[in-house]
């Protein structure tokens, strides 16, 4: 009898948060099948009214000659070829893969005289990957590099990785570890990029993310706020053979588009390229080391920030906050009745 008002209490607490907690989930959902099944009228008011007309090539270039040079003029021709079929279509925006040009663009040798040409040809603006450098005084430091390309303007302009994959692009704590280099030799040097921001196309911004980048929020809701229209993942997955790491790296690439409600545009080496809209569906996508094209219309939302992109993650923090002090109260109450 002694006990009983106390385990009355203490129910009454777990079905409290139970229910709390089952409102929230149920409420997210709701919210969630009620944008996605909105009346395509209603769902126009929140985009700006523009488009873009976009192709992404997928060459499906196997890693074991990726890098060989003996093999770069097929692999300009494979890009060449793709990229012609997608003419038309009249794309605005012809998107390529991570270090899609096996050299150093920067450099110019014939190849580029090339890629030039189809932008050219197309009259569409185009972004690819290629590896670059650069000198910090006596330091030669190497970058993974996007580039975009316009056939209105002969500037040209660029976004350096800035997240670099450890033991795949540097060795952590370098200086202070040098036998982790004998354990990992086929690791790279590259140097962080030092800024983030989104390159310009005729009428939107494009926010860029190398790889892995798509992963983190961070980087993609910093893209939104310095003015990105759609964001655009370029990637080589072909690291992860037939696996399920390609099918993860989609899935998570797909909370960039609905955190930011922006459209992403993915092009992966060996796949799985895609087209996502604002509302993370999958639009468009291919199968894995396959040679491939995409084609696709996609509408720019407004400029308008998301709640995500204005505070980040508030609600996590908040949501971390009140467990700790759920149970740093639960301890505290146990040990006075103690």
């Amino acid at each position: 009898d002694v006990l009983t008002p106390f385990l009355v209490r203490r129910q009454a607490w777990v079905w409290g948060y139970a229910f709390g907690t089952a409102l929230l989930l149920m409420g997210s959902l709701a919210y969630g099948h009620l944008k996605l099944d909105e009346r395509p009228a209603k769902r126009d008011k929140a985009e700006s009214g523009k488009v873009l007309r976009c192709a992404v090539i997928q060459p499906s270039i196997d890693q074991s000659v990726k890098w060989d040079p003996s093999f770069q003029e097929e692999t300009m021709a494979r890009y060449q070829r793709l990229t012609r079929s997608t003419y038309d279509f009249s794309p605005d925006l012809i998107v390529w893969p991570e270090t899609a040009v096996p050299l150093f663009f920067q450099d110019g040798p014939a190849p580029v005289k090339a890629i030039f040409s189809l932008v050219e040809e197309s009259e569409a603006a185009l972004i690819f990957g290629s590896p670059a450098y650069g000198r910090d005084g006596q330091q030669l430091r190497y970058y993974n590099r996007a580039y975009l390309l316009r056939p209105d303007i002969k500037t040209i302009q660029h976004y350096d990785k800035v997240h670099l994959v450890p033991f795949g692009e540097y060795v952590p704590l370098k200086g202070l570890l040098g036998f982790l280099n004998r354990l990992v030799p086929a690791a790279g040097d590259f140097a962080t990029g030092d800024r983030m921001a989104p390159m310009g196309l005729r009428e939107a911004s494009a926010g860029i993310l190398i790889c892995f980048e798509a992963i983190f929020p961070e980087i993609s809701r910093a893209m939104v706020r310095e003015g990105a229209d759609v964001l655009v993942n370029l990637t080589n997955d072909a690291w992860f053979g037939v696996s399920s790491a390609p099918h993860q790296h989609l899935s998570m690439s797909v909370f960039r588009a609905v955190e930011n409600r922006r459209p992403l545009i993915r092009a992966a080496n060996t796949g799985i390229s895609a087209i996502i809209d604002s509302r993370g569906r999958i639009r468009q996508r291919t199968e894995l080391f396959e040679e491939e094209t995409l084609m696709a219309t996609i509408h720019l939302s407004d400029r308008n920030l998301t709640l995500y992109a204005r505070f980040g993650d508030v609600f996590a923090n908040l949501a971390v906050f009140v467990t700790l002090a759920g149970i740093i109260f639960g301890f505290r109450k146990s040990g006075i009745r103690k």
